[in-house]
């Protein structure tokens, strides 16, 4: 849990990142497009375009795919309440397709299509169950890069926090992140004074 000193610590180091360039805050500030499939049981990532880019520090890279998991996992909670539905009774017909494509922005998300889930989306059991799924398949998709990688070995920080802390609270999401890697952050932690 973060104390008020810890919000005036940290995030001004936010600030700071994101007032290094327009590209870094184009970057952050660029929709997430996630395409995803499920098949037979199978999940897989048919397309996903600006969750990293090179030409980003990795301290950047990392807050915005943290950021982006909290949304999703914020957003199938908030659709498992809506709906009344409880994790353990949620089930899928695994004969059939099941497709997502998300935009996942800084303050929302936005499913652009969905296939499999009946007239309207009328299926809703199935819809939280393959909502589940695609945060856990991005997830993964990040542990897989940090390990398989070499470019992407400091994302292993993302899986190790994010193992310990899911949150459906992006904002403070980050803010924890930045505090459990000060190391990481030092450079960041040392030039972001100006914006207390």
């Amino acid at each position: 849990m973060l104390s008020e000193n810890d919000y005036k610590k940290y995030f001004p180091v936010f600030l700071y990142m994101m007032g290094e360039s327009n590209a870094v805050a184009l970057y952050f500030a660029t929709p997430v497009v996630y395409d995803f499939k499920i098949t037979r049981g199978d999940s897989k990532i048919t397309r996903l375009a600006n969750l990293v880019d090179k030409n980003i520090s990795p301290q950047m890279i990392c807050i915005k795919i943290l950021h982006r998991l909290s949304m999703m996992y914020a957003y199938q909670i908030s659709y498992m309440a809506e709906h009344h539905l409880d994790f353990n009774n949620i089930k899928i017909d695994s004969t059939k397709k099941y497709s997502l494509l998300f935009s996942i922005g800084t303050e929302n998300i936005n499913v652009v299509n969905y296939k499999g889930f009946g007239f309207l989306c009328s299926n809703t059991k199935a819809f939280a169950w393959v909502l589940g799924n695609s945060v856990d398949t991005l997830f993964n998709y990040v542990r897989t890069l940090a390990t398989t990688d070499n470019n992407y070995g400091y994302l292993k920080i993302i899986v190790d926090f994010w193992n310990r802390n899911k949150s459906t609270n992006p904002d403070q999401a980050v803010l924890e992140f930045i505090k459990n890697n000060e190391d990481f952050y030092k450079n960041e932690i040392a030039n972001s004074s100006q914006f207390m």
